[in-house]
């Protein structure tokens, strides 16, 4: 009995009335309805007259829209297939479906090629319409001419075919060839004198191939099989030709060769073609290889990526996986700088407008890769943004080169220096910066002294070597700031870091200096000088033109007084920055011209008053500048290296000088000494040469040293000074209290005297600090056993209160200032000096004054400037002034400048009186030294009668108003001359 499972027949009858309704489904008037209006191609049901009673959507392919489809079928074919749909529509009537192909109407009259299937629509077995659906098949039309046109091609080069044929009758030698054969290898046989053999065939192929070709030949008939080879052919014309050639051995009834018969092609174009296809091969090949291009596809509705291609990965190292599973952000590896904009401009694409940048991304690596982006929006039916899609390009090498092009269109070449053009660029940069925020800056102008005569005598090799070691060593030099190569042996910086004229004239000289060092070329020794022209924003030019023209103008200056020297342009000059340049200018020449001279300040014992030692003090006899006290020339000394000869030729005159005082009556003299001397390794046998030379006891010989020349090598120092000591020379410790002021170099160095610098000494009576640090330093030297000497002791409560604290020596104007041989002589002589109470502040004018005078109560700020230098008119900047005196005729007038008593140099001065200008030439008629390193002088006004009268109309107003109140205006006017000047200087 068999056995029945009762659950598998539930679910087999369950199945089968799930199987009856799906079939009643899709036999249902709605799955109809739907098929129909969503069918891909264009349906149409046509009642039995031929009349369209509904059409689907898929209209398009005719141009209509499916309300516009109306009336007979046939009115929408062309008249060339009516007859044939007509035909074909009788037969659907008839109940047959047809498929056929035929021309329709576009809407805009052009034909459309279209796939027709009719299909019979029948009710109770008869039919009562059709179902027509149509296939837009132009596309495929087209196709199919073409390639019947490819076919016809084929065929047509089949039968021009450049092939010919020959047949070799192997017993008895003769050779048949085909016409085309002779045209293949350039043969005119039209006459038939040639009669074609194997040699002639074999002499006429390419030595290269001709053997391979005999071998070919011959191992066939041994082999007894067919051969295929190519070889080169050399036509009489001398072109060379490819050939392949076929062939096939023709064996007799006793299966031996007898006949060879073959065809010989010429692929002499084809073998062209292949290798312009391998070329263009090998080109696409190395441009897909090398190609960085990535397309990707987010979905914006999402916010995920749908589609990443491989060529994203090898842009920026991340998978696909990364970004589409792992929901990795695109913005995670764009670099934080490039953010802020790329977040910006995809604002762009919010409105549907595509999106074009640039911008630099991180690769998994840790590159920094420059991608080039293209974005396109895809919109809905309603204009949102639903989908993104991109195309990435590395365009890293292109940004590089980019760089690099413009890096070496803004430097030179050879130095790597930025060039002209760069220095254009940062000037004209430099200047709207500056006009912007109120500053200044210089620039530097440079040109290298004799570099044409190295160039031309060493060769171009050790020139261009010499340049690239002058711009890196100039490069050190600016620091923060640029070097730029201009052209040749030219250079400039553009100076923006520093603080006043003095301190780029300092840099200046520094480079000068500098640039004098040797260079070591290719084992050659060089040296060079330079020479500088300065010129300044914006006192020198407001634009870039006028501030390079005057800066060349400048180093052309410094060309003309000698080269190896600098130059600023004259206007920025004040007073003062220009006699420092003369000075120094004219400083190497002054030892050899016998310009200097040597005065001495006696020093006096505090109780007795007697002169006990004297400081002697050089002072340079300028012929333009007068008297030019050390603090003004002994700096500029100490950089150019001169100091050293200097200070020998002070040792030297001074043992001369105290030698010839030995008849009468000598006492000590200190000398001061640079700390290079005693820095320098043979200083001391030069020294120990002067003494023996002018035979004076070296106990005479005080030598003063700062603690500044200490700290520079204290270890040199302290040994230089021992062997000082050693010699006899007594050793003096200058300026004590300004420097470090080291116990432990008072204990090292076994100094004989003090001296306590005049900066503590001019407010001993009204700074508690300055005397309690005053007493604190006379008694720890009275404690160590050294004597102690005050300087620049001025006034009588200096004097008594350096008596109080127990001081041994004083030297100061109260005494007197720094004389002459002829004056100090006298004093020495007296052997007393005392203190001057009634010191006048002025020598007496009565005599030289034609016109009235007034006195300022309160003194008056002006400006002054030289003008003229012995005829030569010259621009100079302006130097601060006080006037304290005034009239008609001239002014006095005090300054921190030392001037010179000389007709032809002439002074401008420059203030305000009671509102009005007040501008007036002259020159200095005396002069003197007013206090400490404060000068005064009286100037002569330079004015014809009518200018005169002016004055006079002027001053008598002034005299008025001071009668009315002391302070006569409220601008301009200085409550403490002393101090300003003072402030002035530091």
């Amino acid at each position: 009995m068999p056995f029945f499972n009762v659950n598998q027949r539930k679910k087999q009858k369950n199945a089968y009335e799930m199987d009856q309704n799906i079939m009643k489904a899709l036999y249902s008037r709605e799955t109809f309805l739907h098929v129909f209006d969503n069918h891909p191609e264009m349906i149409c049901i046509i009642d039995v007259s031929g009349h369209v009673i509904s059409v689907n959507k898929m209209t398009g392919m005719l141009g209509y829209n499916s309300e516009e489809i109306v009336g007979k079928f046939n009115d929408f074919f062309t008249e060339a297939d009516l007859k044939v749909t007509t035909q074909n529509f009788n037969k659907t009537l008839n109940g047959m479906s047809v498929s056929y192909d035929a021309a329709l109407l576009h809407k805009d009259g052009y034909e459309v090629q279209a796939s027709v299937t009719c299909i019979p629509i029948k009710a109770s077995d008869k039919v009562i319409g059709a179902l027509a659906i149509t296939k837009d098949i132009s596309e495929l039309k087209l196709k199919e001419a073409a390639l019947k046109n490819v076919k016809n091609e084929l065929n047509l080069a089949q039968m021009t075919a450049n092939i010919g044929s020959w047949d070799s009758d192997l017993r008895n030698g003769k050779i048949f060839w085909s016409k085309q054969i002779y045209r293949i290898m350039g043969i005119n046989n039209s006459d038939g004198y040639f009669v074609p053999t194997y040699d002639k065939f074999i002499a006429m192929i390419h030595p290269e191939d001709r053997h391979r070709m005999d071998k070919t030949v011959k191992q066939a008939l041994i082999n007894k099989s067919s051969y295929q080879i190519e070889y080169r052919m050399i036509r009489q014309d001398g072109r060379e030709r490819n050939i392949l050639e076929k062939a096939d051995v023709v064996l007799d009834e006793n299966n031996e060769p007898c006949r060879l018969i073959g065809v010989v092609h010429d692929i002499t174009d084809k073998k062209v073609a292949e290798e312009q296809l391998k070329q263009s091969e090998e080109q696409f090949k190395n441009v897909y290889s090398n190609i960085n291009a990535g397309v990707w596809s987010k979905d914006v509705i999402a916010g995920k990526f749908r589609f990443i291609s491989a060529g994203v990965e090898q842009i920026c190292g991340f998978s696909s996986e990364e970004f589409i599973k792992k929901r990795m952000k695109w913005e995670q590896i764009i670099i934080p700088e490039d953010v802020p904009q790329y977040n910006a401009l995809q604002d762009m694409l919010i409105t549907g407008k595509s999106l074009h940048h640039e911008y630099r991304i991180i690769h998994k690596n840790g590159d920094i890769r420059w991608i080039h982006e293209d974005t396109i929006p895809i919109t809905n039916d309603i204009g949102e943004v639903i989908r993104l899609t991109g195309i990435l390009t590395d365009v890293t090498d292109k940004k590089n080169a980019e760089e690099k092009m413009v890096y070496l269109a803004h430097h030179d070449y050879l130095t790597d220096l930025p060039n002209r053009r760069s220095f254009d660029l940062e000037l004209s940069s430099l200047i709207k910066r500056s006009k912007d925020n109120g500053t200044e800056f210089s620039v530097v102008y440079l040109d290298m002294d004799g570099f044409k005569r190295i160039n031309d005598s060493l060769g171009h090799s050790v020139g261009d070597e010499l340049l690239k070691h002058i711009s890196r060593r100039l490069e050190k030099l600016a620091g923060e700031n640029f070097v730029y190569r201009m052209s040749g042996d030219e250079f400039t910086m553009l100076i923006t870091n520093y603080n006043s004229v003095e301190e780029l004239i300092h840099f200046a000289k520094w480079i000068v200096n500098e640039v004098k060092k040797p260079f070591l070329i290719q084992d050659y020794e060089l040296f060079i000088t330079t020479s500088i022209g300065i010129s300044t924003y914006p006192s020198d030019g407001i634009d870039a033109e006028t501030l390079l023209r005057n800066a060349d103008a400048a180093l052309y200056r410094a060309k003309e007084l000698g080269r190896d020297n600098y130059q600023i342009y004259l206007p920025s000059q004040n007073i003062e920055t220009y006699k420092s340049f003369l000075l120094e200018k004219d400083l190497r020449h002054a030892l050899a011209n016998d310009q200097f001279r040597i005065h001495y300040q006696p020093r006096v014992d505090v109780k007795t008053n007697k002169v006990v030692s004297a400081e002697a003090l050089i002072r340079w006899e300028h012929p333009e500048w007068g008297l030019v006290s050390p603090g003004e020339f002994i700096p500029l000394a100490e950089e150019s290296g001169l100091i050293i000869d200097i200070g020998n030729w002070v040792i030297l005159n001074v043992c001369k000088q105290m030698k010839k005082w030995e008849r009468n009556r000598v006492i000590p003299i200190s000398i001061n000494i640079s700390s290079k001397s005693f820095l320098k390794s043979n200083w001391i046998s030069d020294l120990t040469l002067i003494v023996k030379e002018t035979g004076l006891d070296p106990k005479l010989l005080e030598f003063e040293i700062t603690e500044n020349a200490i700290m520079q090598n204290e270890e040199v120092v302290q040994k230089t000074a021992k062997l000082v000591k050693d010699l006899g020379i007594k050793l003096s410790l200058d300026d004590f209290g300004t420097g470090f002021s080291s116990i432990t170099h008072l204990k090292h160095f076994n100094f004989d005297f003090i001296k306590i610098d005049r900066s503590f000494i001019q407010n001993i009576t009204a700074n508690k600090q300055d005397d309690i640090l005053t007493k604190s330093i006379i008694q720890m030297a009275h404690g160590l056993q050294m004597k102690v000497v005050a300087e620049g002791v001025e006034t009588t409560e200096q004097l008594r209160r350096l008596r109080e604290l127990d001081c041994d020596e004083l030297q100061g104007y109260l005494f007197s200032k720094p004389v002459g041989e002829s004056e100090f002589q006298r004093i020495l002589n007296e052997g007393i000096a005392y203190p001057d109470t009634s010191k006048s502040s002025a020598p007496p004018v009565e005599n030289r004054r034609r016109f009235f005078r007034i006195n300022l109560p309160h003194p008056l700020l002006a400006d002054m400037t030289i003008t003229k230098i012995k005829g030569k008119t010259i621009s100079l900047g302006q130097t601060k002034i006080v006037v304290d005196n005034i009239g008609p005729g001239g002014v006095h007038f005090l300054s921190h400048i030392k001037m010179p008593v000389q007709p032809d140099i002439t002074l401008k001065i420059m203030t305000e009186i009671l509102g009005q200008p007040f501008k007036v030439e002259g020159h200095i008629v005396w002069q003197g030294e007013w206090a400490d390193h404060i000068y005064e002088y009286g100037l002569e006004f330079s004015v014809n009668e009518n200018e005169r009268e002016k004055i006079f109309t002027l001053l008598n107003k002034l005299n008025n108003e001071i009668l009315k109140s002391p302070r006569f205006q409220d601008s301009l006017l200085v409550e403490d001359k002393k101090q300003y000047i003072i402030s002035i200087k530091s």
